[in-house]
């Protein structure tokens, strides 16, 4: 008040108050310049030893409204605190903006100031294809560290376990197993933590041409997509230990289960479902694409690479129980020995004269004609009955692995004992001998 006083000595503020003691004339354009903003609510204003008043607020001159700035924010008070304040006691025009940027200003406030309040979300755009781009980040479960990964298109989640003091040799290796099974993504998002930023990282990166991208230092927030990541298997994580539970199972759970608005992580990344602990139906373990066109595919270029691997080959030969062979124990090494037990695909167990056992293909053997006419070694005890039950057991244990495949032969055809054949086919007879 009292500086409102000495400044109202002047001649300009005393006109003022004049006009206002003496009331407004009936035009606007007949006040003074500094007065038109008060002709719309002239009756409010009062004056009282020459300082004016709109109601019981006191009119702050233009000159000394720097110094009622001052007043008002000596408490260094927000912005809306002290408009409250001086709207009690003073008035002039625009003063609720002078306040705002005076405080604005003030580099004791600015200084001191707290946290940023939270800004607009901004959404990354979605990717077209699944592990094009993906954002890895560092967890830590108790004193554990994990590698997170995850893929910005799916939300499918791959974790890996480090050693406490990684280093980005080891990231690289970890990764570098990870997009050998997926593919080699075009961007990667991560912060600005030091295996992310060293030399030997982004070298990696340019030699699988991937861009990298890093997020703000300080601000989380911008590698979002890890961080709920995170989030969700450092929760998984902690449940499994307390029930002992296996930690691979649990990802594998969130992997395969459908979200909320969008398929399976593991549906949108593969095209399928993954088999778990939970009973389902084949048909939901069939990928989007036809299995049967895929299969017969496969068969017409597995027999053309069979034939085209068969032109250079020969029929490869076919033994029966106790039949005489040779077996290639070393190099240019052949010992004796029997056929005890005939396995499928050209797979045979024999042994040998020192009763040792070998099971072989058909490579290391060749057959062995005998100098007598007996052509079996029956100094040998080998139970053939057990023999013939094990293959059969053998084949049966396959057909019920593999129920759509067609059954191999137990057993080769018997062949006639009395007829020698040479390997390249041609029958030899043998001579008659005189009886004495």
């Amino acid at each position: 008040m009292r500086i409102v006083i000495q400044e109202s000595d002047s001649d300009e503020p005393r006109n003022r108050a004049n006009s206002v003691r003496n009331g407004f004339p009936h035009y606007k354009s007949d006040l003074p310049q500094e007065l038109h903003f008060a002709y719309n609510f002239q009756h409010e204003l009062s004056e009282q030893n020459d300082v004016i008043f709109k109601d019981n607020r006191i009119f702050v001159p233009q000159t000394l409204r720097e110094q009622y700035l001052s007043v008002v924010h000596n408490a260094h008070q927000g912005i809306q605190s002290c408009v409250r304040k001086a709207r009690k006691s003073f008035y002039w025009p625009g003063m609720a903006n002078d306040i705002k940027k005076y405080v604005s200003a003030c580099e004791t406030c600015c200084s001191t100031i707290s946290a940023q309040p939270k800004t607009k979300m901004i959404h990354r755009q979605l990717p077209e294809l699944p592990f094009s781009e993906v954002a890895v980040d560092f967890m830590h479960v108790g004193k554990d560290l994990y590698l997170v990964l995850v893929d910005i298109f799916s939300k499918y989640i791959e974790l890996r376990k480090l050693p406490s003091n990684s280093t980005a040799d080891q990231v690289i290796r970890v990764l570098k197993t990870i997009f050998y099974t997926h593919g080699l993504p075009q961007k990667l998002y991560s912060d600005n933590g030091p295996p992310f930023t060293s030399t030997t990282f982004l070298k990696f990166l340019e030699s699988i041409s991937c861009t990298p991208v890093t997020s703000s230092p300080l601000y989380s927030q911008s590698n979002g997509q890890v961080e709920r990541a995170i989030q969700t298997a450092k929760s998984l994580i902690t449940k499994a230990r307390k029930d002992n539970r296996d930690e691979g199972l649990a990802i594998l759970e969130y992997n395969t289960t459908d979200k909320e608005s969008t398929s399976a992580p593991s549906t949108m990344l593969m095209g399928r479902y993954l088999r778990t602990n939970i009973p389902i139906h084949n048909d939901l373990l069939r990928p989007n694409y036809s299995t049967s066109a895929h299969s017969d595919k496969l068969n017409e270029q597995q027999q053309r690479s069979s034939q085209q691997y068969s032109k250079s080959t020969k029929a490869a030969p076919s033994f029966v129980l106790k039949q005489p062979v040779w077996i290639k124990i070393a190099h240019r090494h052949w010992e004796k020995a029997i056929v005890t037990v005939i396995h499928p695909h050209d797979s045979y167990t024999v042994c040998t004269n020192d009763n040792r056992t070998f099971r072989r293909n058909v490579k290391w053997l060749r057959p062995r004609i005998s100098s007598n006419s007996n052509t079996f070694c029956p100094e040998l005890d080998i139970d053939i009955e057990d023999s013939v039950d094990t293959v059969a057991a053998e084949q049966n244990s396959a057909a019920k692995a593999s129920p759509h495949s067609s059954p191999s032969p137990i057993l080769n055809p018997p062949v006639d004992k009395s007829k020698i054949v040479t390997r390249s086919g041609r029958s030899v007879k043998k001579p008659e001998k005189l009886n004495l």
